[in-house]
């Protein structure tokens, strides 16, 4: 999975993607001609006031992506911003939602019943 790390990449991709908002993610997309393969972007907001529990929810987001990336259309940059809940959603939650999120976008080829249930094995307990 290649990640955007620099700061005109974020900011290129929040000044002229697209957004979709669902209720643990938003999503931003922009398509980047030149390349070749999808790249992510992950953050999350300081309203988790502490850094285990931004850290564990960016890899709850890692974690459902890599679930999704064998179906990804190739070609993008995405960043997913972790909404603030409390307690933090379950990882099931979290990859339904980006499923839901990634059809909306018109990113994936999945079946409608696909997103229903869990791709990956993974238990929240395990991230």
């Amino acid at each position: 999975m290649k990640s955007i790390k620099l700061k005109r990449d974020f900011a290129l991709v929040y000044r002229r993607g697209k957004v979709y908002k669902g209720r643990y993610i938003i999503l931003h997309v922009f398509f980047h001609p030149r390349s070749s393969q999808t790249r992510f972007g992950f953050t999350c907001s300081h309203k988790y006031r502490t850094a285990v529990s931004r850290n564990r929810m960016k890899r709850l987001l890692r974690e459902a992506c890599r679930s999704y990336i064998p179906v990804m259309r190739d070609g993008f940059d995405l960043i997913l911003t972790a909404k603030y809940r409390q307690p933090l959603p379950e990882y099931s939650k979290v990859n339904q939602d980006l499923g839901t999120l990634l059809q909306q976008a018109d990113l994936t080829e999945l079946a409608p019943d696909f997103r229903q249930t869990d791709v990956c094995p993974v238990s929240a307990a395990d991230i």
